[in-house]
């Protein structure tokens, strides 16, 4: 042992209280890094692992960018034949920039890409505390499984969101082609639905006026054409797919105890 280089040192108060060992006696093993010892693998073991995570989330990003991009383009093409069928005439839309429309200057594509990179830190972070022993083997597999659970919340949010913008984008094209004067607000009957939304169910605005749509991650409002001085005598709830009288979202959550 190089005396020179072990040599008791005054107690460092800061680093003693960060790891809350005020009073207590320390035993500290030093270990070599050599092959009988174990330290030289778990050296290799986290790069392999954090290497291993780093090319697996690129090609998951890259994955998950092709479905949300054809996904997304499909919803826009089947929102402009609907109101092809509805209008009587097919406008031009420009796909590629309905799908790729920024919202507060950041695109699907880079919010896609920036829960991916937060997912890489947050699995490095469990690997980590694998291998310096600060998770039990036993909560291995539940450690794992939460940081996949968070991201497909996040992925399916970001999805939900950008397929509400998409439709209310697309449509705002046709609306426009088409001269429409006033639109109809329709929230969605359900449990789901939040007070912002349900306060605007079935009012009429003026083309400019109405609510910006989507009010919040995963809303599920939209906005159709109003013919002035016709009122709608059924609509569909969804997701139920069931057909009832026209009723605004406060009257129908009253009368069902909601």
């Amino acid at each position: 042992i190089d005396t020179n280089h072990f040599t008791p040192r005054p107690k460092n108060n800061e680093l003693m209280a960060k790891y809350q060992l005020q009073g207590r006696r320390v035993i500290v093993c030093v270990g070599r890094l050599v092959h009988r010892k174990g330290q030289d693998q778990l050296i290799k073991a986290k790069k392999l692992l954090n290497d291993f995570n780093k090319n697996k989330l690129v090609q998951e990003y890259k994955d998950t960018k092709i479905l949300m991009n054809d996904l997304l383009k499909k919803t826009c093409d089947e929102i402009n034949n609907l109101n092809t069928y509805i209008f009587g005439n097919k406008v031009n839309v420009d796909t590629n920039k309905i799908v790729n429309k920024p919202i507060k200057n950041k695109n699907w594509n880079e919010l896609l890409k920036a829960n991916k990179q937060a997912k890489s830190e947050k699995l490095n972070k469990v690997i980590d505390d694998i291998l310096n022993g600060k998770t039990d083997i036993n909560n291995i597999n539940a450690s794992i499984t939460k940081v996949y659970a968070e991201d497909l919340y996040v992925t399916n949010r970001l999805l939900t969101t950008e397929t509400s913008k998409v439709i209310v984008n697309t449509n705002d094209e046709c609306f426009i082609e088409n001269d429409v004067k006033q639109l109809l607000y329709i929230a969605t009957l359900d449990k789901k639905t939040c007070d912002d939304c349900a306060q605007y169910d079935l009012k009429v605005y003026e083309k400019g006026k109405e609510p910006k749509l989507p009010r919040h991650p995963k809303c599920r409002c939209v906005l159709g054409p109003y013919i002035k001085d016709t009122t709608p005598s059924r609509r569909q709830r969804i997701p139920k797919k069931e057909v009832i009288n026209i009723k605004d979202y406060n009257t129908w959550k009253k009368e069902n105890n909601l």
